[in-house]
């Protein structure tokens, strides 16, 4: 296993595209949204800047565990707020303490003070499989 393995940046496996949604759309067009496209998170924006995340967790505990109605209820009211990131040059293990300290399972991930993408708990399992895969492999 070569060190660029184990050197891996946030942005290297970063998904680039995000699934966005306006903070006064109703709830179940994030739900809807995040069905559509097989996803755990929508990234919330007003004005198209983006402002917050809404997450399934949010769905769940914000809205469905507390009787609101998700046809009425806007994303905006039950996002998660301020958005955490990450630096694209920042290490997998700034990224994992992150997400660790504030009890989350994304970060958004910034380029030059940019939203570029956002990085999960599935980005980071994928590459740890990866890595536990090419130690497994060393003779």
């Amino acid at each position: 296993m070569s060190m660029s393995t184990i050197a891996v940046k946030v942005g290297d496996i970063t998904k680039r595209k995000m699934v966005t949604i306006e903070a006064d759309r109703p709830v179940i067009e994030a739900a809807k949204l995040m069905a559509e496209h097989d996803i755990g998170s929508v990234v919330v924006t007003r004005e198209g800047k983006p402002i917050g995340i809404i997450t399934e967790r949010d769905v769940i505990s914000r809205c469905i565990a507390r009787g609101k109605d998700l046809n009425t209820t806007a994303v905006g009211a039950v996002m998660s707020c301020p958005l955490i990131t990450v630096d694209a040059d920042a290490s997998l293990f700034i990224a994992t303490r992150k997400m660790v300290e504030n009890n989350i399972r994304r970060l958004l991930v910034t380029e030059k003070g940019e939203i570029i993408g956002i990085f999960t708990q599935k980005d980071l399992l994928s590459k740890l499989m990866e890595v536990f895969l090419a130690l497994a492999s060393i003779p």
